[in-house]
């Protein structure tokens, strides 16, 4: 069930850090594909923090 609805909207939640993991990892591929290096360059460094925080045990990634 999904928690999008009017009272939710616009509260910070946290969400499963290999999920994040994963879409950052597809941002920066499809940037890499369409030669889009700037955005490579802005989302490499969060996605190398984050496979640290995953290697060191974390679950969860807060979203704000």
């Amino acid at each position: 069930m999904s928690m999008k609805n009017k009272q939710t909207e616009g509260i910070a939640q946290v969400i499963p850090i290999d999920q994040y993991y994963n879409d950052i990892s597809r941002i920066i591929d499809d940037a890499e594909w369409m030669g889009e290096d700037d955005v490579v360059e802005l989302y490499l460094p969060e996605k190398e923090q984050i496979k640290r925080d995953m290697d060191e045990g974390e679950l969860w990634y807060p979203n704000f």
